[in-house]
């Protein structure tokens, strides 16, 4: 790539970032730390996620637990970063998230999606803010604390997930799996691989966690100990420990690399679906200032530039 294409990328990302950018995120990290960074994730807040056994929200748990596990890890020795740390949304306002579109052949494409209704864009935003977090840090670890729920209310236990196609995600998997059930004695559901958004946009190993289901009397119960989730923050912290020892993070190369945000999330979409899924760069039309940077970065990924009036998908 030519000296000019590459600065024409860079000027491009700078202002591509400046419209995936999340106000109102709130970061904390061990100023003191020097270990592997880890962004923990609370899952949902500001009352989106469901109502279980005896009226508890899994939100309220998630977010219990992933203190627990930052205070756990940094006592371990590691640098924490949390997507959120009161009952809230992470996204403030709707930011562009990725989703397939087209009819004959399916691309991956970037930008607003104005298709969706108002509840739905402002999930999509909330996960595609969480992964911008752990991207913009070039974190080592990621992991969403979740809990479960089941129309079954029998149904109880832990299971752990990362993306399909990311090897050492998996193993952190079921490392992670293995220290929560040896530590809790929960019922063991393994782990196993997944589509969800913020281990599949994510550009490091990426985890989620159900931690148990809000939706069971008897994990209800243990989940409202506080000691019960600490053993839960010990399991995880344990399993991060015990997966260090086959994937040394201070001897991996980035799991992807890129020279931008969206390229990088390009290029995470391109390994993490093998399938013939491709890319698209998306360009308002009214920004005419953004046309030689957008062209660049679509020849840089070899992906087709489409207009859009309002720098959204089209259908």
């Amino acid at each position: 790539m030519s000296s000019r294409a590459k600065t024409a990328v860079l000027t491009g990302a700078v202002v591509l970032f400046a419209l995936i950018a999340v106000a109102g995120v709130f970061l904390l990290r061990g100023a003191e730390q020097t270990g592997p960074l880890v962004v923990i994730d609370a899952g949902h807040g500001g009352g989106t996620s469901g109502v279980g056994v005896d009226g508890v929200r899994e939100e309220e748990f998630n977010l219990a637990i992933a203190k627990k596990l930052r205070s756990e890890l940094t006592r371990r020795g590691y640098r924490v970063i949390m997507t959120r740390t009161t009952d809230s949304r992470v996204a403030t306002a709707t930011i562009p998230t990725w989703r397939w579109v087209g009819l004959k052949k399916r691309l991956w494409a970037f930008g607003v999606n104005t298709s969706l209704n108002e509840r739905a864009a402002a999930s999509h935003s909330d996960l595609q803010s969480r992964v911008d977090i752990a991207n913009a840090a070039n974190a080592d670890v990621f992991v969403s604390v979740h809990n479960n729920a089941s129309r079954k209310p029998e149904i109880r236990g832990t299971q752990t997930f990362a993306a399909r196609g990311d090897k050492a995600g998996r193993a952190l998997a079921a490392s992670i799996q293995d220290g929560v059930v040896a530590r809790t004695s929960s019922e063991n559901h393994g782990a196993g691989g997944s589509g969800f958004y913020v281990c599949r946009w994510t550009n490091m190993p990426a985890v989620l966690v159900e931690c148990g289901y809000f939706t069971n009397a008897e994990d209800v119960a243990a989940l409202k100990s506080p000691r019960y989730q600490a053993r839960v923050a010990e399991g995880i912290a344990d399993g991060i420990d015990r997966w260090r020892i086959s994937y040394p993070l201070t001897a991996k190369e980035p799991q992807i690399a890129a020279e931008n945000p969206v390229a990088l999330a390009a290029a995470v979409s391109a390994k993490a679906h093998p399938d013939g899924g491709g890319v698209a760069v998306v360009m308002p039309a009214d920004q005419p200032a953004l046309g030689p940077p957008a062209s660049a970065l679509a020849a840089l990924l070899g992906a087709p530039l489409l207009l859009s009036e309002r720098a959204t998908l089209p259908t």
